[in-house]
């Protein structure tokens, strides 16, 4: 073999290397963008739901439904007397003060 071809072979070698390479760095680049993107995305899911009900778990006071607050046990809980008011978030009729029933996922007055 000549000098001149073993010269064009090393670098269709080296070329095909770096190709390979590249391509395997930018599909691995992807990927991790992806997974940086999913993650974001939930993060910001949570943050904007705001109408977890009593008991449900939180990290901050935004992710807890109407007359709710994040407690330091990281649940959401009533801010009073341990029951919800009128338009308070709840579950079940429980979750609400007095003649108050849950229809909606709200305590409302019992007509």
């Amino acid at each position: 073999m000549d000098l001149n071809k073993f010269d064009a072979l090393t670098r269709a070698v080296a070329d095909r290397r770096s190709t390979v390479k590249g391509g395997a760095a930018a599909i691995a680049g992807l990927v991790g963008l992806k997974a940086v993107t999913a993650t974001v995305a939930a993060e910001d899911a949570v943050v904007v739901e705001g109408n977890r009900g009593p008991d449900k778990k939180c990290n901050k006071k935004s992710q807890c439904g109407k007359g709710l607050k994040c407690s330091d046990k990281g649940k959401c809980e009533y801010k009073g007397r341990n029951c919800g008011k009128e338009n308070y978030t709840c579950r079940r009729g429980s979750d609400c003060c007095g003649n108050l029933v849950c229809e909606g996922k709200r305590c409302v007055e019992k007509i």
